[in-house]
């Protein structure tokens, strides 16, 4: 079950920059820290009765590096329909207001995609519109690969993102007596417009976890009105088996 995700390109548009006091700035910075540490101590509140997935973002100069795993009780082939239902990610996923599938391939090595994508990043007290579309390969149940930019393409137009290589990996796993899977996702982002440096990650951050969440939460929801699937030792060398 391997599907390979259209590009996609995020357009930022901000207005021109005002001069702010350095004092103001240093108010506005320790205010953000704050804020984002009574956040982050109420999310671990919330969660605190389950396992929380992990979600890293990195930020190197310009570029976003997001790592993110989640190992579920829930059947592979749930995870992978709901991963790949991009016409619905609006649905159950914030931040995502139109996710449209402009053309589809199909191969013997899986499938071909492009996907128009627009949302919004939102932090604090500001909020980017973004757009990209994005050149999707998916190969059956187990791999979703989408790019957006690069070396070899420039963004497309309006773009809000210059470059995206984002992947998504399935594996089946065991959950106690049923077959589970283990969720991996990684993503190089570069926006067309940077974030002001002394934010950090925490926006790009923030966005990924609530959008990595939902996704689970929303494979949890589809598994809920569908019968388990038995582990079995077949798993290790035909995990197809259990996306049947």
């Amino acid at each position: 079950m391997r599907k390979l995700c259209a590009v996609s390109s995020i357009a930022i548009r901000s207005a021109p920059p005002i001069a702010v006091p350095k004092v103001l700035q240093r108010a506005l910075q320790l205010a953000t820290l704050l804020l984002l540490a009574v956040a982050n101590a109420a999310a671990q509140s919330d969660h605190a009765d389950r396992a929380a997935p992990s979600v890293t973002v990195e930020r190197d100069g310009d570029t976003y590096r997001v790592h993110a795993s989640a190992d579920l009780a829930a059947a592979p082939r749930v995870a992978w329909d709901t991963i790949t239902d991009y016409e619905r990610l609006p649905e159950f996923v914030p931040g995502v207001a139109r996710s449209h599938v402009l053309s589809r391939t199909t191969s013997s090595a899986g499938e071909r995609l492009v996907v128009d994508h627009a949302g919004v990043l939102r932090f604090l007290f500001f909020s980017r519109p973004v757009r990209v579309r994005l050149l999707v390969e998916q190969e059956p149940y187990t791999k979703v690969v989408a790019r957006a930019g690069g070396a070899d393409a420039a963004p497309a137009a309006g773009s809000t993102v210059r470059t995206f290589l984002g992947r998504y990996d399935l594996t089946v796993i065991r959950a106690g007596a049923r077959a589970g899977v283990r969720i991996t996702y990684a993503a190089e982002i570069v926006l067309t417009e940077p974030l002001p440096r002394w934010i950090g990650a925490w926006p790009i951050r923030q966005m990924m976890r609530e959008q990595f969440e939902a996704m689970l939460n929303e494979i949890m929801r589809r598994q809920a009105a569908r019968p388990a699937i038995e582990w079995s030792s077949e798993w290790k060398a035909a995990p197809a088996a259990a996306n049947r």
